[in-house]
């Protein structure tokens, strides 16, 4: 199959070599040499860097990479100074050893595969040796960032096969029977995965009672287990639902579970604002997840997730997005912040 080189596939490529690969730590690298300057503007003259929208659009192919970014990337002084900075910071500093070899496989694949002629991916295959993996690199980074970014969302027709579904309503009932609503289970123990967002509801309890909170048992006295619980049975619900979702979606697919979390982070953005005050941090969790529970989706998106998505799984889609470090209750210093 055939695929586009732009920095949505470089993206899936690069982010096999680094151990925390979320859309934004992953755009804070490859964009640093770019943007450490701060002399690439936007339209409104202000320096691009990289923030959790801008890294999450670009990495799920929502939007294009802009064209100011593109001017500059595209000249020879930019790719010699990516070339420097993947040799002397991104392979020794930043891919893990024994990733190495996977992620250059990644990429030497993406481009073999890509759409470009046949002799731009031999003269980018050219610099595929040990000697030169930060060249290769930056330049498949430098062509990737040119080339367009935006995927559009895949229409209900074509999901349909011709001659497999008689209509839209048909394939939607075949695909709701194939897909059931999960049943919700959550785990007695608290998982690895939970410790992100779970860590930062035990430093809302503790803002807002002054008790030290070390585990769920000592939410007890506090009276702040069932808003605990209540708080997990959300994220399971909103991750049974992601699991289902991502088994079901094939390679060629778009995973709507990302428009999902954007649509809740835009939806949530006012009641989340830092200038948005609250008493205690606990407020702040009740008043950005009872908005989340209240947005109204897009067509698209609520198709795309096969109408699986409820109050609670929109609720739990905030402590998602807390694990991705785009949404906060309470920073490191202690206090309330997004």
């Amino acid at each position: 199959m055939t695929v586009v080189l732009n920095y949505k596939s470089f993206y899936e490529a690069f982010k096999v070599g680094v151990v925390d690969n979320g859309f934004t730590p992953v755009a804070e690298i490859l964009f640093r040499p770019l943007f450490e300057a701060h002399d690439v503007f936007d339209v409104n003259g202000e320096p691009y860097e990289v923030d959790n929208q801008k890294a999450s659009k670009w990495g799920n192919g929502q939007s294009n990479i802009p064209k100011e970014i593109q001017e500059v990337a595209g000249t020879n002084a930019s790719l010699n100074k990516m070339i420097t900075y993947f040799n002397t910071t991104v392979l020794p500093c930043v891919i893990k050893e024994a990733l190495l070899d996977e992620m250059i496989e990644a990429v030497e694949e993406l481009v073999k595969t890509c759409n470009l002629s046949e002799s731009k991916k031999n003269a980018l295959l050219n610099f595929c040796t040990p000697d030169k993996y930060g060249e290769f690199l930056a330049r498949v980074f430098q062509r990737a960032l040119l080339e367009e970014n935006k995927v559009p969302k895949p229409s209900k027709q074509e999901m349909l096969s011709k001659n497999a579904w008689a209509s839209v309503s048909e394939f939607d009932n075949t695909i709701r029977k194939r897909i059931p609503r999960p049943q919700v289970s959550v785990p007695d123990e608290i998982q690895p995965e939970e410790m992100e967002y779970v860590g930062q509801l035990f430093k809302a309890y503790e803002e807002t009672t002054g008790a030290q909170v070390e585990g769920p048992d000592d939410l007890v006295a506090l009276n702040y287990r069932d808003h605990f619980d209540f708080q997990r049975i959300n994220y399971y619900r909103a991750e049974i639902v992601h699991r289902c979702i991502r088994d079901s979606v094939r390679n060629d697919e778009v995973d709507c579970f990302d428009y999902l979390k954007d649509e809740i982070e835009t939806g949530i953005t006012t009641v989340a604002s830092p200038r948005t005050h609250y008493d205690n941090p606990v407020e702040r969790v009740n008043a950005v997840t009872d908005k989340a529970g209240s947005i109204m989706l897009s067509y698209d998106t609520e198709q795309g997730l096969f109408g699986l998505i409820g109050v609670g799984e929109k609720m739990g889609v905030c402590h998602m997005l807390v694990n991705d470090s785009r949404l906060w209750w309470v920073d490191k210093n202690g206090e309330q912040t997004v």
